[in-house]
C-alpha cells in the first residue's frame, strides 16, 4: 500500500534535501554502529564492473548496460549498484594509519 501524508505535511515531506537525508542516515548508522561511506556517483552506471571500461556507449538505453570492450551485459541499475558497492569496500582505511 502507498503511504500518504496529510495535506499540511506535504511541503515538508517533499522538500527534504539530500543533505538532510544523508544526516539522518549517518545518525541512524552511528547508533547501529554501521559505517557510512560516501561514493561519488559519476560514471557508476557507465563503468563495466568486469573490465573497468568507461564509455557513454556502454548504456544503449536508460535501463540496459552492455560493455563495448568485453560484452558484459546487465541491467544498468545493477551495474551502478555493484560499482558503488566496490568503491565503498575499496576505500582506504584512514584509521589504520
Amino acid at each position: 500500500t502507498e503511504k500518504t501524508v496529510k495535506k499540511q505535511q506535504r511541503r515538508q515531506h517533499s522538500s527534504w534535501s539530500f543533505y538532510q537525508l544523508r544526516k539522518f542516515i549517518e545518525y541512524k548508522a552511528a547508533i547501529a554502529g554501521v559505517p557510512v561511506v560516501l561514493v561519488h556517483p559519476k560514471n557508476t552506471s557507465r563503468t563495466c564492473p568486469v573490465c573497468g571500461h568507461v564509455a557513454k556507449e556502454n548504456r544503449p538505453s536508460r535501463d540496459q548496460f552492455c560493455c563495448r570492450a568485453c560484452g558484459y551485459a546487465a541491467p544498468a541499475d545493477n551495474v551502478a549498484a555493484e560499482n558503488i558497492r566496490r568503491a565503498a569496500v575499496n576505500q582506504p582505511n584512514a584509521a589504520a594509519n
